[in-house]
C-alpha cells in the first residue's frame, strides 16, 4: 500500500480545492492531506478549520532571538531563551510585545534588527515606527505594519526590484535568470563584462 503525506499550502478559492479533491482517492487509509488558508470560509469548507494559536512568550523569544544572535553560538543548536545584550532586553521586549506570537512579524521584525547595528536608540527607533496597540490586535493591517517598515529599509535599488515581483500573478514559477534579464532591460541593474551584475 502507498503511503503519503501532503500539504496543500494556501488555498483562496475553494473551486480549486474541489478539483484537487477529486484526483484524491475517496478512502483515507495510508495517507493524509493537510489543507491551510488564511481565508476561515473556504478553511471550514475544505474540511474543518483549525485555527492557529499565536506562539507562546517562551517560543517567541527563542525564534526572535535565534534569528538575530543565531550565528553568534558556538553550538548553534542551543536555544537561546534571553536576548545576550543586557542593553537591548527591555527594547526586545517591547518589540515581541508588538508581535503578539505571529511568527511572520517576530521573524520579520528579527531580520531587520538582524541588519542593524547592536544600538538601543535604533531598535527603539524600529519600536516606534511600526506603531501601537498591535500587541492587542494582530491583524492584517498590522501586519502590513511590518512588512512595509521592512520594504521600505531596504536600498532603492531592491525595492525596485522586489516592487517589479508584482507584475506576477500569485503562484506563478518565476525563473530566476528571466527575472535578472528583465531587470537589466528595465535599467534596475547594470550588466558588467563576464557576467557581473551590479546596480546603478
Amino acid at each position: 500500500m502507498c503511503r503519503y503525506f501532503v500539504v496543500v499550502d494556501d488555498i483562496w478559492d475553494i473551486t480549486v480545492w474541489k478539483r484537487i479533491r477529486c484526483a484524491l482517492p475517496e478512502t483515507d487509509v495510508g495517507y493524509t492531506i493537510i489543507t491551510t488558508s488564511h481565508i476561515s470560509n473556504i478553511a471550514e469548507q475544505a474540511g474543518g478549520a483549525y485555527k492557529l494559536k499565536p506562539l507562546c512568550s517562551n517560543n517567541s523569544r527563542k525564534l526572535f532571538f535565534r534569528r538575530i544572535f543565531g550565528n553568534e553560538k558556538k553550538d548553534n543548536n542551543e536555544e537561546i531563551e534571553k536576548c545576550p545584550d543586557d542593553e537591548l532586553a527591555e527594547v526586545s521586549n517591547r518589540i515581541l510585545k508588538k508581535c503578539a506570537g505571529v511568527p511572520l512579524a517576530i521573524i520579520t521584525m528579527a531580520s531587520l534588527l538582524a541588519c542593524k547595528a547592536r544600538n538601543k536608540l535604533e531598535w527603539y527607533e524600529v519600536y516606534n515606527t511600526v506603531g501601537t496597540g498591535m500587541e492587542n490586535n494582530m491583524d492584517v493591517e498590522n501586519m502590513r505594519k511590518i512588512l512595509s517598515f521592512s520594504y521600505y529599509e531596504l536600498p532603492c535599488h531592491l525595492r525596485t526590484c522586489l516592487l517589479y515581483l508584482s507584475m506576477f500573478p500569485k503562484d506563478f514559477e518565476i525563473d530566476k535568470d528571466h527575472l535578472i534579464t528583465m531587470w537589466i532591460a528595465e535599467g534596475f541593474i547594470q550588466c558588467e563584462k563576464q557576467g557581473i551584475v551590479r546596480r546603478f
